[in-house]
Parts: C-alpha cells; structure tokens; sequence
C-alpha cells in the first residue's frame, strides 16, 4: 500500500449564498451555462422627480456536460423528497406570448 498524504484544504465562505428570482440556460456541445438572475425595483430621486428603477445582478455557472446531468439528477431527487415532506410544487400559469411577437426565439428563459 501507499504512503498515506494529509491533504489541507481551506474553504472560502467569502461568498454568500442570494436568492434569484429569474434564469436562463443556454448549452454549447461542451458546457452549460446556468445564469441566476435577482432583480430587485428600486425608487431613485433625481432632481425632484422620482424614478422606478431596477438594479440587476447576476451569477453564472458553467457546467460540463457530465456535471449538469448530476445537477439534473441531484435536483430530481431533491424534489421528490421536497414534495414528500411539503406537498406538490405547483408551478404558475405562464402567459403564451405569440410566436410571431416573441421573434421566434430558442433561449430557455425562466424568470
């Protein structure tokens, strides 16, 4: 048997966990890419006016092909234990957009 190694490993917790309100995936033959979405409306002053404004972030994760199709798998059976312990997610209606005014569009938008 091999010599055994102690390997250390630090953890970075600089970055916090956010909650997102929108996303969208798009996929090359090599990656996915997952793009998390927060939109958060705001009220600017400026002058004497006020102005509704939207302050965007958003957060991208690229995954490999193998590693999405864990994530899809993780996801799936979190689900079904989510909904065993809490009851049926219900999903809202979403509004059919015509195609001819959406441009015919491919994106995978959710949010």
């Amino acid at each position: 048997m091999g010599e055994k190694k102690n390997i250390n490993i630090t953890i970075d917790h600089g970055n916090f966990g956010w909650f997102s309100d929108g996303m969208s995936l798009f996929n090359r033959q090599d990656k996915f890419f997952i793009d998390f979405r927060q939109n958060t409306p705001r009220i600017d002053v400026l002058g004497d006016k006020q102005q509704q404004t939207h302050a965007v972030k958003h957060n991208t994760v690229i995954l490999d092909p193998v590693m999405a199709k864990a994530l899809s798998g993780l996801l799936q059976d979190s689900l079904k234990n989510y909904e065993k312990q809490y009851g049926k997610v219900k999903m809202p209606k979403m509004n059919k957009i015509k195609e001819a005014e959406a441009g015919k569009s491919e994106s995978n938008y959710i949010g």
